[in-house]
């Protein structure tokens, strides 16, 4: 298919990491290496990749409990994307970021999740609904030529 998913312990596999260093580092990395390896990008385009912490990939799918904010649509990337879904909540109280910076056109502090949807090798979306409703609050287009 046109799409390759993966998910990366980014927390436990690294010396002095947050949760201890869980597995040996090799292990993983040798494992990704020879996982990307083996993917066609010209019958594979599309790399999704899920982990807590900022990773490599087209996609990348992570989380935090802080809130969100939205970017403009992605047309012809020439770099990874990154969606961080921080909507789980926020059970430290910390403050949300209230101020957008250049990049962002919106920030969501709604609890919710999102869907992603590989549409074909050059198209996704990426949306976002609110969990209390299930309004869907934003959607990015993604597009890149092949």
């Amino acid at each position: 298919g046109f799409v390759h998913v993966f998910s990366l312990s980014c927390e436990s596999d690294f010396p002095n990491a947050p949760s201890g260093n869980l597995l040996d580092t090799e292990t993983q990395v040798n494992w990704l290496k020879n996982d990307l390896a083996a993917v066609n990008r010209s019958i594979t385009p599309w790399i999704v990749v899920q982990c807590h912490r900022s990773w490599k990939g087209s996609i990348a799918i992570q989380g935090l409990w802080d809130g969100g904010k939205k970017t403009a649509d992605y047309i012809n990337p020439d770099g990874p994307i990154y969606i961080t879904n921080g909507a789980i909540g926020n059970p430290e109280g910390n403050d949300y970021v209230s101020k957008r910076s250049s990049d962002s056109c919106r920030i969501i502090t709604d609890p919710g999740f999102g869907i992603l949807t590989l549409i074909n090798a050059g198209h996704a979306t990426f949306s976002f609904y609110r969990t209390s409703d299930l309004v869907e609050l934003d959607r990015i287009n993604i597009i890149k030529a092949r």
